[in-house]
């Protein structure tokens, strides 16, 4: 099955890292950056949902709160990836 493909133009300054890399390459390399990229918006948008939802992540304040309730916990992070 062949898949489409579209074409991106970008204008980035010469010091961009995506120059470190040689010639024939960059087009792969930007391609996965982009890809991870994605990735960790949709990671951080589920870590947000779960915030809202008042389960804790690292970083945050606790006030000294040691206590997490499971069940809580376990329906915020279901309700994340329905």
């Amino acid at each position: 099955m062949s898949q489409t493909l579209k074409r991106l133009e970008l204008r980035l300054p010469e010091d961009h890292p995506i120059f470190d890399y040689p010639a024939g390459t960059r087009s792969q390399i930007a391609k996965m950056w982009l890809d991870i990229g994605a990735r960790l918006a949709s990671l951080e948008e589920r870590i947000a949902a779960l915030e809202v939802k008042g389960v804790r992540t690292e970083g945050q304040d606790h006030k000294g709160s040691t206590q997490i309730n499971t069940k809580n916990l376990i329906d915020a992070i279901e309700g994340a990836f329905e």
